[in-house]
């Protein structure tokens, strides 16, 4: 990916950009460990198997064609083309440990984040040293917040993501990030219904944000416990 396109691609990003993370479209088992899913789509009308349709439905009533949207991983585990065909907006991808690397084919024309980047003196740089294709994410300030967006949660006592060696080394490389770049606050998937033990996090998964895309002033906002200089 070129300069221009992720200066582009990040200064697209604001309080007013949609966000969601952790879709799982395609992924025949996902009602298996995350049976809110099918709570909500029995409610919502659709059957047990109509995930994939349910999800894209409830996407398109909020999200318009020009919308710009921000993916935080785990997006779709087959037939990415078609689910971007039929979802509206502008998606931006961060990728999560059940996607593709960014230069993979079903990628193709999409706004995939090829690695980490960061904001400095109003430039956007990308930390080159990181051998890991699927490391990806980025750092901007939003209403005085300085935001570490990633797939995984940072600071978050979870046995299991500890325990897998690949997980493990990206969330402890995401928290170097974090300290060294003085964060202020992390906005995340992966977790799913799980809040991180982080206090400074927000979990933009699907099931944390009312099985719909929200803005990311809204993220930041609900349950708050820690006081910013909100300019939001």
């Amino acid at each position: 990916m070129n300069q221009k396109t992720i200066t582009n691609i990040l200064n697209s990003v604001n309080l007013d950009t949609w966000i969601i993370s952790d879709t799982h479209l395609g992924h025949k088992n996902v009602l298996d460990f995350e049976p809110n899913r099918l709570t909500r789509m029995l409610i919502d009308g659709y059957f047990a198997d109509e995930h994939d349709t349910w999800v894209v439905d409830t996407w398109n009533s909020i999200i318009k064609p020009n919308d710009t949207v921000l993916h935080l991983g785990d997006f779709a585990f087959k037939g990415v083309n078609d689910f971007i065909k039929r979802l509206n907006g502008n998606i931006i991808f961060v990728l999560g440990n059940h996607d593709d690397k960014p230069k993979a084919q079903k990628w193709k024309g999409s706004n995939v984040l090829d690695g980490f980047y960061f904001y400095y003196n109003n430039e956007i740089c990308k930390i080159m040293d990181i051998d890991d294709q699927l490391f990806s994410g980025f750092i901007k300030e939003l209403g005085n917040i300085k935001i570490l967006f990633s797939h995984y949660p940072v600071f978050h006592n979870c046995e299991y993501d500890r325990k897998n060696k690949l997980i493990n080394k990206r969330i402890k490389l995401l928290e170097n990030i974090y300290i060294s770049h003085k964060c202020e606050l992390n906005i995340h998937g992966h977790t799913h219904s799980i809040n991180s033990t982080f206090d400074n996090s927000r979990n933009a998964s699907l099931e944390n944000i009312d099985m719909r895309p929200q803005k990311i002033r809204e993220i930041i906002l609900n349950n708050h416990q820690h006081k910013f200089n909100w300019n939001i």
